[in-house]
């Protein structure tokens, strides 16, 4: 008896395909650097190691959010370390603005 055919795959839907990505490469500049933009691409490509990790992330922080969060996005795939060695001025934009002590 033969087997009936296999139901075809779906695309994968990544989460570059969820997001506006010239406007997170414009948000990620402001707050680090270009190479930063290029380190969460390599982390999105399905075949990177860090895939599963980047679409847990870019969903926490990015997609559907009537204001993403893109530092959180930055310091979930890169680190806090990361951030504040790259970002812009040497130290990460943003944080609390409570009052200074």
């Amino acid at each position: 008896k033969q087997m009936p055919p296999t139901p075809p795959i779906p695309m994968l839907i990544t989460p570059t395909q969820r997001m506006d990505m010239e406007a997170l490469k414009k948000s990620i500049k402001r707050i680090a650097n270009e190479e930063a933009y290029y380190m969460v691409i390599d982390a999105l490509r399905p075949e990177s190691p860090k895939f599963a990790h980047a679409c847990h992330a870019s969903h926490l922080h990015i997609i559907d959010k009537k204001k993403p969060d893109v530092k959180g996005l930055l310091v979930t795939l890169l680190g806090i370390e990361y951030l504040e060695k790259f970002s812009k001025g040497g130290h990460a934009k943003g944080g609390s603005k409570g009052k200074k002590k």
